[in-house]
C-alpha cells in the first residue's frame, strides 16, 4: 500500500512542481532585469565588416547578426587564447586561410543570413577577447570576406 500511496503522491506532484517552476522562472527574470545580467548585442553584417558594440559585459548571451549586405554574410564568432591579438590573425591570414583553426583560437559560436536576415548566437562569454569573422566567400572575388577585411574585435570584460 505504500507504493500505491507514493504513486498517488507523484501524480499530484507536477502540477504542484509546474506551477512552482512558473514561480521561480518569473523570479529568475525579474532579478535578471534588475541586475542587467543577460549579454545581449546586434552586429550589423554589411561588405565587407561587422559594426556593433567593441565591448561586451562577460555573461550568458545572445548575439545578434543584422545582415544588411547584399551577400550572405556569416558570424563565426571565436575567443583568442594565450594573449593572442588581432595583429597575430592578420599575421597568420597573411600566409591564407588555414585549413584549420589555429590552437589559440577557441570557437564560440556562429551564425549566417542572407540578405535581409537575422542571426543568433547563444554564447557563455568569460572575459577576454573575442574575433567575429565571416568565411563566406564574396561572389565576385571568390574569396572569403575574412580575407577582403570582414572582421571585427570585441572585448569581454
Amino acid at each position: 500500500s505504500n507504493n500505491e500511496s507514493a504513486s498517488g503522491d507523484e501524480q499530484s506532484q507536477p502540477a504542484d512542481d509546474q506551477s512552482d517552476a512558473q514561480q521561480t522562472n518569473a523570479e529568475e527574470t525579474e532579478t535578471d532585469e534588475a541586475t542587467g545580467a543577460g549579454v545581449e548585442g546586434t552586429y550589423v553584417a554589411t561588405e565587407f565588416a561587422f559594426e556593433g558594440p567593441d565591448v561586451l559585459p562577460a555573461g550568458d548571451g545572445k548575439l545578434t547578426m543584422d545582415n544588411q549586405g547584399k551577400q550572405m554574410h556569416e558570424l563565426a564568432l571565436g575567443e583568442l587564447l594565450d594573449g593572442k591579438t588581432m595583429d597575430d590573425l592578420h599575421a597568420l591570414l597573411e600566409k591564407g586561410l588555414p585549413k584549420q583553426p589555429p590552437k589559440w583560437f577557441r570557437d564560440v559560436g556562429g551564425t549566417g543570413a542572407k540578405p535581409g536576415e537575422m542571426g543568433t548566437i547563444d554564447a557563455e562569454l568569460t572575459p577576454g577577447t573575442y574575433i567575429m569573422i565571416c568565411f563566406v566567400p564574396d561572389k565576385a572575388s571568390k574569396k572569403p570576406h575574412v580575407m577582403l577585411g570582414m572582421m571585427k574585435e570585441v572585448t569581454v570584460e
